[in-house]
């Protein structure tokens, strides 16, 4: 018990320092460490496992509207990113670049993947020559990197794994069903798989991607009342295909560029699962085994849980435990209430006696 109380001391309070409460619980269950590097992460085999978990059930979904996967270089010419002036505007601050390797200085710098239209876009346009060809439907599951100044473990790193979609369509209509599909998959699986409510949809023209005619963001409110950005869908018109030549021959026979889309969900996903589900943890607390609580939503929780460090966590919200208590005393009352009813009802069918109706009325009535 001694081990037990020095664990709650270990981590901030959740209703007064909810920031560093979210950290103490992802370093002291062992989900993730610090790197070496600033702003980098070490995924534990517990978080990692709580990854490949969201990787199985989001693949199912993808394969099942269509989408192959396959894997881009993180290795990026330079010159790729300036062929679209908004994007490279966009990611130029956040953008790690080689200059040299072998001992030898490159003769073109090269990006650390942080995005990959550019790429992506390059290799689509030796790929597709006609309208027979579309629409090309691809995902990638990766890591990227964007020197971020400001960083929290899961939420906002230097490095981090995704996966990221990326389209051509033959029309304006296809690419932007594709847009709005791809939302409603984020949205299904967050709600279904991971527990977690969302909002979805469109970003102002200040918060959109880069490069992008039109972002659709999917947002999960946090215990502390503010939103979370947990997922995006692009509609990325021509911008991106007349950058980088993406065209096909019609049936027309005419040549046409295409339409694209880009869309992705991270390991940020951990992250929010910690701190939008207090509610839920708390309500399950009294639950003992772990193939238990792996009934319950979520779903991803690795089978090795050590469930006993939440319990631990979230002792520090006391109006959750009063929340939790409450509604256990509600459902004892109901449920005696309606024994009680059942009860009587059985004893006064039995019963034949003057009044015998309006008697049990007023009974019934004061038992409600």
């Amino acid at each position: 018990m001694a081990k037990d109380n020095q664990f709650v001391k270990d981590i901030a309070d959740i209703e007064t320092d909810f920031p560093q409460w979210y950290t103490d619980v992802v370093l002291k269950t062992k989900l993730v460490d610090y790197g070496p590097v600033k702003g980098t992460m070490v995924i534990r085999p517990y978080g990692y496992a709580i990854w490949e978990n969201i990787q199985r059930e989001l693949d199912k979904r993808f394969r099942a509207t269509g989408h192959q996967n396959a894997y881009f270089p993180m290795l990026i010419p330079e010159s790729y990113l300036k062929k679209e002036a908004e994007h490279v505007e966009g990611f130029a601050p956040e953008v790690a670049v080689v200059t040299h390797a072998g001992g030898e200085k490159l003769a073109e710098p090269l990006v650390i993947r942080p995005t990959s239209e550019t790429i992506i876009g390059e290799m689509y346009s030796k790929w597709l020559q006609s309208y027979r060809d579309l629409p090309i439907l691809v995902n990638q599951w990766a890591n990227v990197v964007r020197w971020e100044k400001t960083t929290r473990p899961f939420l906002r790193t230097s490095e981090f794994l995704w996966q990221e979609g990326h389209t051509v369509h033959a029309t304006e209509e296809e690419a932007m069903e594709e847009t709005m599909k791809m939302l409603g998959v984020y949205k299904e699986f967050a709600e279904t798989c991971l527990a977690i409510p969302v909002f979805t949809g469109r970003k102002t023209e200040k918060e959109k991607f880069a490069g992008a005619v039109a972002t659709f963001g999917m947002e999960a409110m946090m215990h502390d009342g503010k939103s979370l950005q947990a997922g995006t869908s692009h509609y990325l018109g021509q911008n991106f295909a007349k950058a980088f030549d993406i065209q096909f021959l019609d049936k027309d026979g005419t040549h046409k560029y295409g339409y694209t889309t880009s869309w992705g969900v991270s390991t940020r996903l951990i992250g929010a699962l910690i701190m939008v589900l207090p509610f839920f943890w708390m309500i399950i607390s009294s639950l003992k085994t772990a193939a238990e609580v792996n009934t319950t939503p979520p779903t991803f929780w690795p089978k090795e849980l050590v469930f006993e460090n939440y319990v631990y966590a979230f002792e520090k919200a006391p109006f959750l435990r009063y929340f939790c208590n409450s509604l256990l005393v509600t459902i004892v009352c109901v449920a005696c209430t309606m024994f009680t009813t059942i009860l009587a009802a059985f004893a006064f069918s039995r019963l034949k006696f003057p009044g015998r109706d309006l008697l049990f009325s007023l009974l019934l009535s004061l038992m409600m």
